[in-house]
């Protein structure tokens, strides 16, 4: 029953705990094959190596879903379009 404004704003504290170096760089409402959802997208360096963390919050009626993405940042071009189609291929399934 939670408000999704407030699970994100949950998620974003959440984030912050984990990755405590990491800066949030986008942050917007969006849509995944109709379903409401929250983008997060952020860097986190391990090991030297910094990633680019893309996290889609969807909600539907009774569920909270994250869909993650992560690539090198310095191949995060190269590989942008074929994470975002498959993010785009996420839908619910009735049982």
């Amino acid at each position: 029953g939670a408000q999704f404004s407030t699970i994100v704003d949950t998620v974003r504290v959440s984030l912050k705990k984990e990755y405590p170096s990491s800066v949030i760089q986008t942050d917007e409402a969006t849509k995944i094959n109709g379903y409401d959802a929250h983008l997060l997208v952020f860097d986190n360096t391990q090991d030297g190596i910094t990633y680019q963390i893309k996290a889609y919050l969807v909600v539907d009626n009774e569920n909270l879903y994250n869909i993650l993405t992560l690539v090198q940042k310095d191949s995060s071009a190269k590989y942008s379009q074929i994470l975002e189609e498959s993010v785009r291929t996420f839908k619910l399934l009735n049982n």
